[in-house]
């Protein structure tokens, strides 16, 4: 609350009041009249600085104009918390600086955590050369070697995993959910905004932030810049889990949380062990496109959505008809040359590899946020991909027309063997459906 502290300058006494008055011209000749110092009302402004626990106001102080807040020690207010600093905004994203002068009034927001236990399994889950990573493949295979362990801490939810992790290397850790068919889906996770610094003690940059399955800044990927063994420690506290809009996200007396959650509170530090135990494995890399039509957002990888390499796999190329209103990106897969394993990698060409000054991107594709391609133009597209480079060509046959098949089951049911009899047969043709004519179905339930 903005107030003014009013001083007035007392004349010395009331007698020099009775000298004041007109000389013979009639004149005013009082000081008074003149002198501004007598007559000026000097202001000093002040300004209240609040202290809060969440919305909770818990101390107040007013401060001069221009002048700092001393820092307030709340722990013989608030005793049953731990305390752990003071910040700029009730997410707790950036720490107060006690150095700054205040000029309006001002909210500081104590981050303040009690203890309620974690009962969930976090695992580690992303892609590149690491082995642990490796086999992960985002999350669709979890082992134990996946899984943080956690540490035996009173009064903390403490995770810990050590591992290499490689240059162009990226995860992030999440709770795995179990669906009815044993596949894994993501359930809560933590990106690289709970990172509490990229870079190591010396200034170096290790991990960037973004990328990949990041919707937000709370779930972009970690990317490895300097390869090494790493430990990593998550710290929870599940209690804060909130929705995006703020809500509290678990249940009460629960751990039962809806996916997309958030947390104020839950932080990640890492410790660079040396450099990497194992060696980094040799890969080929193969691209392959998806997206919101064409797959659902689903790695269906085939002779149909992989580009062609050429000889020394410089140059990628892929000719696909693509319709008006679809979203497209290519992603990666790796095969380690040893052990002919195949695992999704993490090099992605998006609308960022197609030049700026390309005209496809005024009218037929368009980018959304530099990272997928908006299709507007249906037609034949063909792509050629510059590994060097990193540039994504794209040429477009608007007057391609697509051509159409006719599809039938066929096997060696129905006492053939042959596989001979169904080619050509009207019982085992697909037809559209009746109530979605984009989806074909047969007439008959299938043998």
């Amino acid at each position: 609350m903005k107030k003014l502290a009013l001083t007035t300058v007392m004349l010395a006494s009331a007698g020099l009041l009775l000298l004041a008055g007109c000389d013979q011209t009639g004149v005013d000749t009082s000081s008074t009249a003149s002198d501004p110092v007598s007559s000026s009302v000097q202001e000093e402004e002040t300004f209240t600085v609040t202290f809060y626990d969440q919305d909770v106001a818990l101390h107040t102080v007013e401060v001069e104009s221009g002048d700092t807040v001393e820092e307030w020690d709340p722990t013989s207010e608030v005793t049953d918390k731990t305390f752990g600093g003071w910040y700029i905004e009730p997410s707790l994203a950036h720490e107060f600086d006690f150095s700054t002068a205040i000029t309006q009034d001002t909210s500081i927001y104590g981050k303040f955590t009690s203890y309620v236990e974690d009962t969930r399994t976090w695992v580690i889950a992303g892609s590149g050369s690491s082995s642990i990573l490796k086999s992960s493949s985002w999350g669709v295979v979890v082992n134990e070697e996946h899984k943080l362990v956690k540490e035996e801490s009173e009064g903390e939810n403490v995770y810990s995993i050590t591992f290499d992790a490689f240059v162009n290397d990226q995860f992030q850790f999440m709770v795995p959910v179990y669906n009815e068919d044993d596949s894994i889906s993501w359930g809560v996770q933590r990106g690289g905004a709970y990172v509490q610094s990229l870079v190591d003690e010396d200034g170096t940059e290790t991990f960037s932030a973004g990328g990949g399955l990041g919707g937000s800044n709370y779930k972009t990927n970690l990317t490895t810049l300097v390869a090494g063994n790493y430990t990593f420690r998550l710290h929870t506290f599940p209690q804060y889990d909130r929705t995006e809009e703020g809500e509290p996200a678990v249940s009460e007396g629960t751990l039962e949380e809806v996916q997309d959650n958030y947390n104020d509170y839950d932080y990640v530090e890492w410790t660079r062990n040396g450099d990497p135990i194992e060696e980094q494995a040799e890969s080929i890399t193969d691209f392959f496109i998806k997206g919101q039509n064409i797959s659902e957002w689903m790695d269906y990888i085939n002779d149909h959505t992989l580009m062609t390499p050429n000889k020394d796999r410089t140059v990628y190329t892929k000719d696909i008809y693509l319709e008006a209103g679809d979203q497209v990106m290519f992603a990666s897969r790796n095969q380690d040359t040893a052990t002919l394993e195949y695992s999704m990698g993490n090099d992605y060409i998006k609308a960022e590899n197609i030049a700026a000054d390309d005209p496809i991107l005024e009218s037929d594709i368009t980018s959304l946020g530099g990272s997928n391609m908006q299709i507007n133009t249906s037609g034949l597209y063909s792509f050629t991909y510059d590994t060097a480079t990193k540039v994504l060509g794209v040429e477009l046959d608007k007057d391609y027309v697509r051509p159409t098949y006719d599809i039938y089951v066929n096997g060696n049911f129905d006492e053939d063997p042959s596989w001979g009899n169904k080619i050509g047969n009207d019982e085992y043709k697909f037809v559209p459906s009746a109530e979605d004519p984009d989806v074909l179905e047969l007439p008959s339930p299938s043998p």
